[in-house]
């Protein structure tokens, strides 16, 4: 991480995206998807919930073929979009995929790895389950189920299918469990940021070039890929550019370790942020995927098992919008 005054050459760009939706369970286990801020005011500030953009002008060649950096590998678009059989570009980095994680269930429950990707890390508007514990994971399943848990995006989240099974549940639980999360984020203190867009139905910021250049942040945080085409193939190895505001990783930094008059959160999530029997790794996850966590414990739709010590529904009530960035862009900059 480090601070950037100006803008330099940005290394994302606007990309036509053609992504099919793609949303798996476990992609709600963590994940609330994206609609704006409620009308009582208790949801996150609008800039952190993705969205769907315009419609890509052009479709794709049907017959054209794309990979991922390092990969042998060469796939349609269309065989990138099958919703019940995730591309697993680099399938030696990793133990065989249980079936409910590579192809989901038909009609109704889409692959995991569809949106979390075979390496478990996901995007800034999907989890990342990598190296989460099991038993965390499992707990959230049950938390949606009994409503302990629910998101923005309201009835599009009851009438999801469950698995069909627990042994389903299970298996892609402890898959997930058992990969390494790695580093997806380089963290940037800036006070300027390229122009951006959501751009067809990915939920996916990217830079705007056809607006061109940059804007001031105003207390953000945007996450942009790095090589949008790698992320809009689903590349495990995907990259992101995150910009916080200036002093963000330090006033974090301190409100983590109980500077706020709150606990400090090593208490629950372990000393290093990777998770605990209590509570889920921090460490490097994205920073708006933490900021809309915490509002949602803010207004209860994460709660009861959902919030398994009870503690996080009063302490994110204690912490102003700035905090939550702040708290937010520092947990994002650690190593996961």
């Amino acid at each position: 991480m480090y601070r950037q005054d100006e803008p330099s050459t940005f290394a994302a760009g606007r990309r036509v995206f053609s992504m099919v939706p793609a949303f798996t369970l476990l992609f709600t286990l963590l994940f609330a998807l994206p609609l704006p801020a409620n009308e009582a005011g208790d949801g996150p500030p609008e800039w952190a919930v993705p969205r769907a953009g315009s419609p890509p002008p052009h479709p794709t060649d049907p017959a054209k073929t794309f990979t991922v950096p390092g990969s042998d590998l060469a796939l349609t678009q269309e065989q990138i979009d099958n919703p019940f059989n995730a591309p697993d570009w680099f399938p030696d980095e990793h133990a065989p995929m249980p079936d409910i994680v590579k192809h989901g269930r038909e009609p109704g429950v889409f692959a995991c790895a569809m949106c979390h990707l075979a390496s478990g890390a996901g995007h800034p508007q999907s989890a990342r389950l990598a190296g989460q514990s099991a038993d965390y994971l499992m707990r959230q399943l049950q938390a949606f189920g009994n409503g302990d848990r629910n998101s923005y995006l309201g009835d599009f989240i009851d009438n999801l299918h469950t698995l069909e099974s627990d042994q389903d549940a299970r298996e892609a639980a402890q898959w997930f469990a058992a990969l390494t999360p790695q580093r997806h984020q380089q963290v940037i203190e800036t006070d300027t940021v390229p122009m951006t867009t959501f751009y067809g139905n990915t939920f996916m910021r990217v830079v705007d070039e056809e607006a061109a250049g940059s804007e001031p942040l105003d207390g953000r945080i945007i996450e942009v890929p790095e090589d949008y085409r790698a992320v809009e193939n689903r590349s495990p190895r995907g990259h992101f550019l995150t910009y916080v505001p200036p002093g963000s990783l330090e006033r974090g930094r301190q409100i983590a370790e109980g500077g706020s008059g709150l606990a400090p959160c090593a208490s629950c999530h372990g000393a290093d942020l990777r998770g605990t029997a209590l509570g889920p790794s921090l460490a490097g996850s994205f920073p708006t995927y933490l900021i809309r966590q915490l509002y949602d414990f803010r207004s209860g739709k994460r709660r009861g098992i959902a919030d398994q010590t009870g503690y996080m529904g009063t302490s994110s009530k204690m912490l102003s919008e700035q905090d939550i960035v702040d708290v937010a862009a520092y947990l994002g900059s650690l190593e996961p």
